[in-house]
């Protein structure tokens, strides 16, 4: 995808970042690093590549280990401060506790209204986005999928810049439905649902932070 970009014209300066990142999501627990690319384009558009990589991953009872989340997307903005963005997401942890281990990798997509703002002095981006677990079936271990669905709210803000420095904050909210692991062999995930072994429904939640530090170009 970035090598895609690159013959784009962009009417802004593409900004890089990294950072550290961290929090709770459904009972797990991530701490990482984060790498990203915002490139403006044709005055309208902006392309959003993300990956974060975390060397802490815990997910109770099943272990720790490590993860990844790869994300692209963008907005497209029909106002100064108002727009829409769409993202595509991609997963995976590896876990092991007592010498069993688990591999698994979802896809999931999101998208909704984003406004560019002021908040309280200091510039921000607001947006609201139904997210929802795609490409839902069975893995290669025998693990369903949550087939996640909710809400995920983000708030992104540059809270400092000082000299060729600015740092970011961002803070993604989540709330969902999920269906718990059953048995693929009678819930619908291989065969016709029956009615005696159909998945349990949980809810939940989480919280996740990210700080960065962005390159500021001379007049911006």
């Amino acid at each position: 995808l970035f090598f895609l970009v690159l013959p784009l014209r962009a009417q802004d300066a593409t900004e890089f970042n990294i950072g550290v990142a961290g929090g709770g999501d459904f009972t797990n627990t991530e701490v990482g690093i984060t790498v990203g690319v915002r490139i403006p384009f044709y005055t309208h558009y902006e392309l959003d590549l993300r990956d974060i990589f975390s060397p802490y991953e815990r997910h109770p009872p099943l272990g720790k280990g490590t993860a990844n989340i790869a994300r692209a997307g963008g907005a497209v903005w029909i106002t100064r401060g108002f727009g829409i963005n769409g993202n595509g997401e991609y997963s995976n942890y590896t876990v092991s506790a007592n010498g069993w281990g688990v591999a698994k990798g979802a896809d999931y997509a999101f998208g909704g209204p984003i406004w560019r703002t002021d908040c309280f002095g200091i510039p921000c981006r607001i947006s609201v986005n139904y997210v929802r677990q795609v490409a839902n079936g069975v893995s290669y271990q025998g693990i369903e999928t949550s087939q996640l669905q909710g809400v995920l709210f983000i708030l992104s803000s540059r809270l400092k810049c000082a000299g060729k420095v600015c740092v970011n904050l961002e803070e993604e909210t989540s709330v969902g439905r999920v269906l718990k692991q059953g048995n693929p062999a009678c819930d619908g995930s291989l065969t016709s649902k029956l009615p005696f072994c159909t998945r349990d429904v949980g809810w939940g939640g989480g919280f996740t932070g990210t700080i960065t530090l962005t390159h500021r170009h001379r007049g911006h």
